[in-house]
């Protein structure tokens, strides 16, 4: 129903609906020489007979009894002036037989008269079915017209949708991979700081190595140089605090990336299926 009331609205789908109106009303179906041949064939297949059968019989007929009329006659002049009786007897019996001749044509006159109503009555019967086959024909080309518009109509708003939501994909694309490239550049910095930490941190401990061996081999210097060790400790500690504190920044910055990344990847396959859809549509459209 939502298909069919934007096809109402559109001024294309309307000029549309007239012309498929207007190319309706097309004129009626001329019989032409090759259809009444294949009518004649179906009716002949219908009624058992070939043809043209029925009309060598009616031609053959005149011909046979204009024959045994000649050949009576031919007979006849054959009898001698003096045979009267000959030719009396010849004449009745051609008589007999032109009468019996006769009864033969009045009967087949008779079966063709039956034939040609039935012949009738199958025209008819026939024009009805090409009558409501032809409006069948028409009906089914207005339902195929309709159809194929409201297809059209449901194919452009599907296209627009997909349009839309590629639109909006692409700007959540677009959004997702700034967040990642922001998340990637701070990244980069924690771990430039990790590393500075991590270098300090060696220089500190291979500082209190040198210390300790210092502090065993110059126990005289222990008392001044025991201050500076509680400080180089405490350092440490509170480096190794920064650098737990560092490792636990980098731990959520990795899990915040991967998940960036997950969404990426799952943005970049929304966005091939809707390209992909694109494409069939396009080529249904062709089509």
């Amino acid at each position: 129903m939502e298909s069919r009331k934007r096809v109402a609205t559109s001024p294309t789908l309307n000029n549309k609906v007239k012309q498929r109106k207007t190319v309706s009303a097309r004129p009626a179906i001329v019989a032409t020489k090759a259809s009444m041949a294949r009518a004649k064939a179906v009716n002949a297949q219908l009624t058992g007979t070939k043809p043209g059968l029925a009309r060598r019989k009616k031609e053959d007929e005149p011909k046979t009894l204009a024959k045994s009329f000649k050949t009576t006659a031919a007979g006849l002049k054959k009898r001698p002036a003096w045979d009267l009786r000959g030719k009396v007897t010849d004449m009745t019996n051609l008589y007999k037989m032109n009468m019996q001749r006769l009864e033969e044509l009045h009967g087949f006159k008779r079966e063709l008269e039956i034939t040609k109503s039935e012949k009738e009555s199958q025209e008819k019967e026939t024009l009805q079915k090409a009558a409501a086959l032809r409006t069948q024909l028409q009906e089914m080309e207005r339902t195929h017209t309709i159809n194929i518009e409201e297809l059209n109509a449901n194919q452009r708003i599907e296209y627009q949708k997909l349009e839309d939501d590629n639109l909006n994909y692409s700007r959540r694309l677009n959004t997702i991979e700034t967040e990642v490239t922001d998340a990637k550049r701070r990244l980069a910095v924690e771990v430039k700081q990790l590393d500075q930490i991590k270098t300090d941190n060696n220089a500190l401990r291979t500082s209190i190595d040198t210390t300790s061996a210092e502090f065993e081999k110059l126990d005289h210097e222990n008392r001044n140089l025991e201050s500076d060790m509680k400080k180089l400790q405490e350092s440490l500690r509170l480096k190794e605090r920064e650098i737990e504190s560092k490792d636990a920044k980098l731990a959520q910055i990795d899990v915040s990336v991967q998940a960036l990344e997950s969404k990426l990847a799952d943005s970049n396959a929304d966005r091939e299926r809707l390209l992909g859809k694109i494409k069939d549509l396009e080529a249904k459209k062709k089509l």
